[in-house]
């Protein structure tokens, strides 16, 4: 049990790592403003001072120069994606505080307490790739833990190939970045993968491990960020569906053990509604002309924001940056391939009722959003990504591979398309690295040949594709045995 945690960690920490190391200072999304609200709240600014003004969502703190000058360091070529990073200015390194404003203090504390804690040590440059590490371990233990369940009681054999389905290029790099989103991702996943295998296989009597993966993940994931206490809701209403509310009512009246998961989901909600409410995290930085859609009747902003759904799609594969890189088709076909291959699978050998789940699962991910852009399209525009609907996203591929479950029927099949799933979303994973890589290096249009571009990374080019081919192979190849595992456990 416990190697398969260490094992699954070290995997995709590796496969993270990569992106945190590779890609330029502050150029993830919002990143300069999570550094300064992670090096003020380690400083003991929980909020920092509110910006006067109705629903503003911007706090002032005291922060060392080297952090507060962040945002200075991307403007060059941000949304610019011809431009490569090395228009950048120079880093202004400097321990004395200044004030800096950030338009992410109202955050929920988690994972700012956490990354922030390097910028305690030390005011250099690179603090920033030490967060984004920390930040990307946090993330890959989560992960570890999803794979640890899959390994140990799941008996589902293209579970390995749905859950690789699930860590779509945009939510590896979330994790890699400086950014709640991604622990928010990786937390999701691992409660899904947890919560869909005690429903489907072991809703008679969980093993108690199981159980505390589920409330662990569960946890964290309602802690992250304003909408998260939102996908637990959902997730554990989709477990209840799942396997029928007279088993998760028994489940809750005799095991003691549920009855504490239960608690503490209860509690960590409770908290993190509070903290939603009473610092404000919900207000939003308007986009684009904030009164754009102020007199427009809500029919219209419905149709508006249905037609964003082709792009919240692309973007839960994957747009990198601040929404100006786009990565190679083939990766986004590969990614729709995939899922569209396990959810008819999911659908064609499945049960009824897993089927049912699945659809509504994948419904409210895709058409949720746009109910809630309705609330602040007004005074924000429409400001969904395609990323913030993840954490309800990854319970589709996670789903579809599970329902299949234990069944005997259709071994091979299963077993091959598990496989090919694998190599699919291995190679479009590292084609996806290779543009985001290029565009920072010589622009999206530059030329194929980057590897000597006028900005690197500090490992250089060639051996940060080297490094990530090398990440992507162990994880995939480590997936590949963990199917084989699964079916001759299931023999």
């Amino acid at each position: 049990m416990l190697s398969s945690f260490v094992l699954g960690t070290l995997a995709i920490f590796i496969v993270m790592a990569a992106w945190s190391v590779s890609m330029p200072l502050y150029s993830g999304p919002d990143e300069a403003s999570h550094v300064i609200h992670a090096a003020a709240l380690d400083r003991g600014q929980i909020i920092g001072t509110p910006v006067a003004g109705h629903e503003n969502p911007y706090t002032v703190v005291t922060v060392p120069g080297t952090f507060g000058h962040g945002s200075y360091l991307m403007r060059c070529y941000k949304f610019r994606s011809t431009v490569p990073a090395s228009c950048s200015e120079a880093t202004k390194l400097s321990a004395e505080p200044i004030r800096a404003s950030t338009y992410t203090g109202r955050y929920p504390p988690l994972y700012y307490a956490v990354v922030g804690l390097p910028t305690l040590a030390s005011t250099s440059q690179w603090v920033v790739i030490w967060m984004r590490l920390l930040g990307a371990l946090m993330c890959s233990a989560l992960l570890g833990l999803a794979l640890m369940a899959i390994t140990v009681w799941s008996r589902a054999r293209i579970l390995p190939a749905g859950f690789l389905c699930a860590l779509t290029p945009a939510a590896i790099y979330m994790g890699a970045m400086v950014n709640p989103n991604g622990l928010e991702i990786a937390a999701a996943i691992c409660f899904w993968s947890a919560g869909i295998i005690l429903a489907l296989e072991h809703a008679d009597d969980p093993p108690h491990g199981l159980v505390v993966v589920a409330a662990v993940s569960g946890c964290v994931l309602t802690l992250c960020r304003g909408l998260s206490p939102l996908w637990t809701i959902l997730a554990l209403a989709a477990f209840v569906l799942l396997m029928g509310r007279r088993r998760a009512w028994t489940l809750l009246k005799d095991r003691r053990d549920v009855q504490w998961s239960a608690a503490a989901l209860l509690v960590s909600g409770i908290v993190a509604t509070m903290w939603i409410l009473l610092a404000h995290t919900l207000w939003a930085v308007p986009v684009g002309k904030p009164d754009s859609l102020a007199q427009t009747p809500e029919l219209h902003i419905v149709s508006q924001a249905l037609k964003q759904t082709k792009t919240w799609l692309r973007e839960m594969v994957g747009v990198m940056g601040w929404l100006d890189t786009r990565l190679p088709i083939w990766t986004y076909v590969a990614w729709g391939l995939a899922s569209l291959a396990l959810i008819v699978v999911g659908v064609w050998l499945g049960r009824l009722r897993a089927s049912i789940v699945l659809a509504l699962i994948g419904l409210v991910a895709l058409f949720g959003p746009v109910v809630l852009e309705l609330n602040d399209a007004r005074t924000v525009n429409l400001i969904w990504e395609g990323r913030y609907s993840l954490p309800l996203a990854v319970g589709v591929p996670l789903l579809a591979a599970a329902s299949v479950g234990a069944r005997a029927i259709y071994q091979r099949l299963q077993l091959n398309l598990a496989r090919v799933v694998l190599v699919l979303l291995g190679v479009g994973g590292v084609l996806g690295y290779l543009q985001t890589l290029r565009r920072y290096a010589v622009g999206a249009g530059g030329p194929v040949d980057f590897l000597h571009g006028s900005w690197q990374p500090i490992e250089g080019n060639a051996v940060a594709i080297l490094w990530y081919v090398a990440a992507t192979i162990l994880l995939v190849g480590m997936l590949w045995r963990l199917t084989d595992r699964v079916v001759a456990r299931s023999e």
